[in-house]
């Protein structure tokens, strides 16, 4: 249930009041954002800068998680 009300779909701004602050602080809010102005040719510097961060950071969460459990079994 929880992508029907992210900013995938529709812009956070077009939505209504409640759903419009739950999807504004999805994680992936900023990825959506980055790309639909990407494909419009306006990306704002500040949605890209986030989507960046949070893949970096996901990447390294999964990077450490994965190091930590090849170095118990191995």
């Amino acid at each position: 249930m929880l992508p029907f009300f992210s900013s995938a779909i529709v812009p956070a701004g077009m939505m209504g009041p409640g759903i419009r602050q739950f999807a504004q602080y999805q994680p992936f809010t900023p990825i959506t954002e980055a790309l639909r102005g990407f494909v419009n040719g306006t990306p704002a510097t500040g949605d890209v800068i986030a989507a960046a961060a949070c893949c970096a950071g996901i990447a390294l969460v999964g990077y450490l998680w994965a190091s930590s459990t090849f170095k118990k079994r191995a």
